[in-house]
């Protein structure tokens, strides 16, 4: 999926898909060709990268066997908070190698497809822990697990979504209006990925040479900014198109992963609207349960310390999965005090609630967000360091 940029990728994509059109026109089982197709998607992603490929078996490995003994103990009901810790801590384990020592820039597959495993083991973890899940047969773990559009950084569905489509078979009318959306997806994706993200990088190279080699730093420098988010926006959302499009003609239909973020009012909006399947994730498993947690404790009675903390927290967590750079460390501590900033404003300013609602000030907001946005991405890009080194 990350490599479908190129267009021989994209073409060996279309012909994989073809089958399951003639599969799923005649209401047959999608299951095993979808799980068969993620397994040919793995070897041509990493057929040249043996170790990279030996890595990934190796955490597909353990995370099954993590899952199997987290449902053992549950059935025999002794699957308690502390085993979900401890059993929480080992599925981040392939995590470690990944960020510290291993697989970092050049390595994005086996990066991107590791932290997917993560993700969703901690959701599968979660819901046996609440015991939403009793069970779960090995063909649909494994398939949940590798379902290859969602595992190279496209939309992160649910386990519950996944399995309601898994069991079922799509009638032929529903299948086609699938493929209508499917088609509409992947013309999308290609035209972000093949052109849009293309002719912004071109740029972005130019940018950078007039800054590093010619020692200019206005205007180029704020150009970088901007052209930056947006090229990592058509890579982002082209490939989350690519992922949805490919999913529909599986008989799978993803959630929406990117909704205008560049039009939000306020940060918080734009993180409803940037990648927001894992916007989700981290709010259902690391700001809601910090939220629960601090509720406990002495400080409940201060909502505006315990928001400001969990937002720290969740963005905290947003960085480590990253991965562990200064650029998106700094980048992730910098949104959570963004957060903080407007958790602020809505609950201490009468001058935002007084004006929050009025054209006028709405459109300040979008264009002054859209600044502070454009700084985050600069932190992001790595940029400010080489300049820091002039």
């Amino acid at each position: 999926m990350y490599l479908i940029q190129y267009l021989p990728y994209f073409i060996v994509l279309i012909f994989i898909l073809l089958p399951a059109i003639l599969l799923g026109l005649q209401e047959r089982n999608l299951n095993f060709y979808g799980l068969s197709g993620s397994f040919f998607v793995l070897l041509i992603v990493f057929g040249s990268r043996p170790i990279q490929f030996f890595y990934l078996l190796l955490s597909f490995v353990w995370s099954a066997l993590l899952i199997n003994a987290a449902l053992l103990l549950s059935e025999k009901r002794r699957m308690g908070k502390g085993s979900f810790l401890l059993f929480l801590l080992l599925s981040l384990l392939p995590l470690i190698p990944k960020n510290v020592m291993l697989y970092q820039d050049q390595q994005l597959p086996v990066y991107a497809a590791v932290t997917c495993f993560s993700l969703k083991n901690i959701q599968i973890l979660a819901y046996i822990l609440k015991g939403r899940i009793r069970a779960l047969s090995m063909g649909e773990y494994t398939g949940f697990l590798l379902f290859f559009p969602s595992l190279f950084l496209g939309p992160l569905n649910s386990i519950q979504d996944f399995h309601s489509q898994w069991s079922s078979i799509p009638s032929s009318e529903k299948y086609r209006q699938l493929m209508k959306k499917g088609i509409r997806e992947l013309f999308l994706g290609s035209l972000y990925l093949l052109f849009a993200s293309h002719f912004t990088g071109l740029g972005l190279q130019h940018l950078e040479n007039q800054i590093i080699q010619e020692h200019i730093l206005w205007p180029p420098l704020s150009l970088y900014a901007y052209l930056y988010s947006f090229h990592l926006f058509f890579v982002l959302g082209g490939l989350s198109r690519l992922a949805s499009g490919c999913a529909c003609f599986l008989g799978i239909e993803l959630d929406k992963n990117f909704y205008l973020p560049f039009f939000s009012q306020n940060i918080r909006e734009f993180w409803n609207r940037w990648h927001i399947t894992f916007t989700c994730w981290l709010k259902e498993f690391v700001f809601q349960p910090f939220i629960k947690k601090f509720k406990k404790s002495r400080q409940s009675s201060c909502p505006l310390l315990k928001n400001c903390l969990a937002y720290l927290v969740t963005m905290s967590a947003l960085g480590l999965l990253y991965g562990m750079t200064p650029s998106y460390l700094l980048f992730a501590l910098y949104h959570g005090l963004l957060l903080c900033v407007h958790e602020i404003l809505i609950q201490k300013s009468m001058l935002y609630k007084k004006w929050k609602s009025r054209p006028l000030f709405q459109i300040f907001s979008c264009f002054f967000t859209l600044q502070l946005l454009m700084l985050g991405f600069l932190i992001l890009s790595g940029m400010l360091p080489k300049i820091f080194s002039l």
